[in-house]
């Protein structure tokens, strides 16, 4: 029975896969690969709130849907059967990494968990909690440190621009700790300044299938 018509983002009608040649549901393919691969790893870098699941089985519809057919121009059927393997790795990565945070395994949940328990009990009866002592004056060549930045903070925020660079096939070689922290806190004060900001923070997003280190605003107490 052939698939009925739905409407796209303009709305005009898209045709069922049995009215499209096989290069065109290709081309569609690894479209959607490359963005189910964008939405998984902001996902796990808490940037979506819930994994894709209904991309990955759309996906995995069109792949069922080319494997029981023949692909003549061998072209196309080389172009299909690699991005089977690249998606069968992906596959592999992603059940690993939700495995692991129904498990409570994942690391950067891990790490979380393990710096608010520390803060906790650095807050001992009688002495104000962390976030409540009084504000010592920072060195100027750490001044981004006086926008609410914190090295644990930095050190969350790095590790994940190591994990989005690496998921997004991009090099991580010579990208050290030293060298973004010391980044970071050079900018800090450049964007709060520029946009009127008490408080900075730095998140790591996704865009056209590259790692990207983004500023925040934070509100007082947050």
């Amino acid at each position: 029975m052939a698939e009925k018509r739905r409407a796209t983002r303009n709305g005009t009608e898209e045709k069922p896969f049995e009215e499209k040649e096989q290069r065109e549901i290709v081309a569609e393919l690894e479209e959607k690969m490359d963005r189910l691969r964008v939405l998984f790893e902001q996902y796990f870098l808490g940037i979506e709130k819930r994994p894709p699941s209904d991309k990955k089985t759309e996906v995995q519809r069109i792949i069922r849907f080319l494997q029981n057919r023949r692909i003549p121009q061998a072209v196309v059927r080389f172009q299909f059967q690699g991005l089977v393997g690249r998606f069968n790795i992906f596959d592999s990565y992603w059940t690993r990494i939700m495995r692991q945070i129904e498990d409570g395994t994942y690391k950067r949940d891990l790490f979380k968990v393990k710096l608010k328990e520390e803060l906790r009990q650095a807050a001992a009866p009688g002495e104000e909690a962390p976030s409540e002592r009084p504000k010592t004056p920072v060195p100027r060549e750490e001044a981004g440190l006086g926008f609410g930045l914190q090295e644990e903070r930095l050190r969350v925020v790095f590790e994940d621009y190591l994990r989005a660079r690496r998921f997004c096939g991009e090099a991580v070689e010579g990208i050290s700790y030293d060298k973004v922290r010391a980044m970071l806190l050079r900018e800090a004060p450049k964007i709060a300044e520029k946009n009127r900001m008490e408080r900075i923070d730095f998140q790591v997003v996704v865009r056209d299938g590259k790692a990207v280190l983004k500023a925040v605003g934070k509100k007082e107490g947050e």
